[in-house]
């Protein structure tokens, strides 16, 4: 009986994929994200290179739009809930096309209440689990 329940817990951790969520999610939080899309907003001008930061260590985000440098402390769990604190940013005169965006992203940062991982993918929501940003992980390139 035993061996079954164990065999049976082995085939639904190899069955989950990608798709479901663990009670380590936040710690994947870390590192480096480019942000690709702000779901409904305006689209990042070509070779503005948005990225956000998170550091599990200290729960701090920081990042760039393309132009403007900004930053908050965050709070995440495992079961998928993320909130951002205020939002600090640079106030260098910028693009107005890199200006509209830059004001959708803030927007949308300042509602964001969770997240989920679409394969390597990082969703952050809104209250109703809706996407708000689309972000897709920084690898880092191997010296040589």
């Amino acid at each position: 009986m035993r061996r079954a329940l164990v065999f049976l817990a082995l085939i639904g951790l190899a069955t989950c994929g990608a798709g479901c969520s663990s009670s380590g999610d936040a710690d994947r939080l870390a590192g480096a994200w480019s942000v690709e899309e702000v779901v409904g907003g305006p689209a990042f001008p070509p070779g503005t290179d948005p990225e956000m930061r998170f550091s599990t260590a200290q729960q701090e985000m920081d990042g760039t739009s393309g132009c403007n440098s900004f930053g908050s402390d965050y709070s995440a769990d495992g079961n998928g809930s993320l909130s951002f604190g205020p939002i600090e940013s640079t106030a260098i005169g910028c693009p107005e096309p890199i200006l509209a965006v830059e004001a959708s992203l803030f927007d949308a940062l300042g509602v964001v209440d969770g997240y989920v991982f679409d394969g390597t993918m990082l969703v952050l929501t809104d209250e109703e689990d809706a996407p708000l940003l689309r972000l897709d992980p920084i690898v880092a390139e191997a010296a040589g």
